[in-house]
Order: structure tokens, then C-alpha cells, then sequence
């Protein structure tokens, strides 16, 4: 059947109204739909991060989780969103992206969640369990019985023979006021996600090696732990931190750096164990920009 001529110019006309009027409509309604989805993210993160309540942060972290995923199924948050209680990490290559949390339950008891997304828009929802992190370095994990954390850095590299393998930082905490530091990977195989850094083997207090999937490093609420990665020395680098009994703490031994260093060093597509490197003694403290002028000065700046 052919249609009068007429007949086709209307329906051209109808088409072309379609497209002017009705898809920036859904364009606006789909940005609205965001950016309400985003307010309702960060209303929940505050009562989670906030509330004095545990059992208002429990409920709002489960809002959280949920819009989280709702919201990832559309669009990304970046970095520069400022969301109480969630943390946001990029691979150099953009294709991961680790969204983690934590909150504060009963008992001073501290939970994970976490969402690893990938640059194909697919998702991964990670699971945690309550672990004993000084026990986790040998475990084997997936997303599924994560040990939870705040993943805070994404190492600019890649590792592995066939690069596949990303390498982060982490950071938890304890109901008995200690924290964690903690070394691990990606690894991508057959699109399932894994944790670990493979060929890992790591020393025990005899100094003998034993095969591990991941570094932690303890250390007390009053300490600081600082992680870097050295890709000249292809090195990742941390406080070695030792035990320190002081009667007066009421909260058990103290674990606190003491000046040294360990190394996770990365050779031949493995991670070796450095338990201690060697210092370098300067003559005076490290500084930016020379002190005044270049004459003989002590380490505070002050003429000899």
C-alpha cells in the first residue's frame, strides 16, 4: 500500500518533533533522575558516617550500598566527590575503579562494603566477612568473602606477564583500637575477579620465607603507617613497625614505627621480601629549598 505523498510529510513532521522535543525531555529527566540519585548518596553517607545512632548507620549504610549500585548501573562518581565514609580509586588506565566504605557499628566495630567497576560499565559487588586481619595474608579471597577495607590507592602499573594484574593499598581498623595497612592486587582472569599478588613470598620473624597472597602491617591508633610505591627501584616501600610494652597503656602493647623500612620488591614477574633496607644517614635535615644562602649552616639554618 503506498501512502499519499501528504501523508508522509506529516509523519516526517511527527518524527521531527519527536526528536526536538521529546529526547532532550528524556536527557533531562535522566540527568534529574542522577542527580537526585547522587543527593540521596551523599544523605545517606552523612547519617552513616555521622550519626551517633549504630543502628542509624547500619540502616543508612544498606541505603547507601543499594543506591550505589542503582547509580552505577547509569553513570561513574569522581574522584573529586566529597561523600563522608566512601572512597573512590582509579587504575592509571581508567579501567577499574574501586568505590569502598566503611562505617562504625555496635561495640566500635568497624564494616566494609565495596563495588569494583570496570570501563565496560560491567560491576563487581564485594561481600565482606569479619576477618582477623593478622591472619589474612595466606587467605584466598574473591569477591565474595572479602576481608573489607578502604581501598585508597591504585598503583600507576601494571604487573604480570600478561599485565593484567593491578596492585593497591588499603586501609582498616579494629574493635581493639589497632590499624591495618595492607598490600594486595587485582588479578582478572576469565573476567572473574581475584585478590592477591601472585609469586608473593614473604618472611616470618625466623627470617624463612613462606608463600603469602598479601602484606599487612599492624600498627597502633596513636602510630601512622606510610605505603609508596618507587617504580625506579620497581619497590613498594613501608614503615617496619615494632612492638613496644608500655605499662601505662591500658589497651595492651603499643605497635609503632621505628625508623627502618621493609620492601616489597618486584623482580622477574615476582615480590620478594626485603625485611630491612639500608638507611641513608644525612649530614643535616632534608629540605626543599636551600636555607637562606650556601653557607656553612647547621641542620636548623644557623651559621657554624
Amino acid at each position: 500500500m503506498v501512502l499519499p505523498n501528504f501523508n508522509l510529510r506529516i509523519l516526517n513532521r511527527f518524527f521531527l518533533l519527536f526528536i526536538i522535543f521529546y529526547l532532550p525531555f528524556c536527557s533531562i529527566r535522566a540527568q534529574l533522575f542522577l542527580d537526585s540519585s547522587k543527593d540521596s548518596i551523599l544523605f545517606w553517607a552523612e547519617i552513616m558516617a555521622y550519626s551517633k545512632n549504630p543502628k542509624f548507620r547500619t540502616h543508612a549504610e544498606s541505603q547507601l550500598n543499594t543506591l550505589l549500585v542503582s547509580y552505577l548501573e547509569h553513570s561513574d562518581l569522581d574522584t573529586s566527590d566529597r561523600i563522608p565514609g566512601l572512597l573512590i580509586a582509579k587504575s592509571h588506565d581508567f579501567k577499574i575503579t574501586a568505590y569502598t566504605w566503611q562505617f562504625e557499628s555496635k561495640n566500635r566495630i568497624w564494616l566494609y562494603g565495596g563495588i569494583i567497576k570496570f570501563a565496560n560499565g560491567r560491576f563487581v559487588e564485594l561481600v565482606s566477612e569479619q576477618r582477623d586481619y593478622t591472619k589474612i595474608r595466606r587467605d584466598h579471597i574473591s569477591s565474595s568473602n572479602w576481608y573489607g577495607a578502604l581501598i585508597y590507592n591504585i598503583v600507576p602499573r601494571t604487573f604480570g606477564k600478561s599485565n593484567n594484574q593491578y596492585v593497591f593499598f588499603a586501609f582498616s581498623q579494629n574493635q581493639r583500637r589497632e590499624k591495618f595497612k595492607i598490600i594486595d592486587g587485582f588479578i582478572f582472569e576469565k573476567d572473574e575477579l581475584k585478590f592477591g599478588l601472585p609469586h608473593l613470598k614473604l618472611k616470618d620473624e625466623r627470617l624463612e620465607d613462606y608463600d603469602a597472597q598479601r602484606q599487612v602491617v599492624r600498627y597502633s591508633e596513636e602510630a601512622s603507617c606510610a605505603i609508596s610505591y618507587d617504580d625506579m627501584d620497581h619497590q613498594i616501600v613501608y614503615d617496619h613497625i615494632t612492638r613496644f610494652d608500655d605499662p601505662r597503656s591500658v589497651t595492651g602493647p603499643l605497635f609503632v614505627p621505628d625508623g627502618t623500612y621493609e620492601a616489597l620488591e618486584y623482580k622477574n614477574h615476582k615480590w620478594i621480601h626485603q625485611v630491612k633496607l639500608d638507611n641513608t644517614i644525612l649530614n643535616e635535615a632534608p629540605r626543599e629549598k636551600p636555607i637562606l644562602d650556601q653557607r656553612p649552616k647547621d641542620i636548623l639554618g644557623r651559621e657554624k
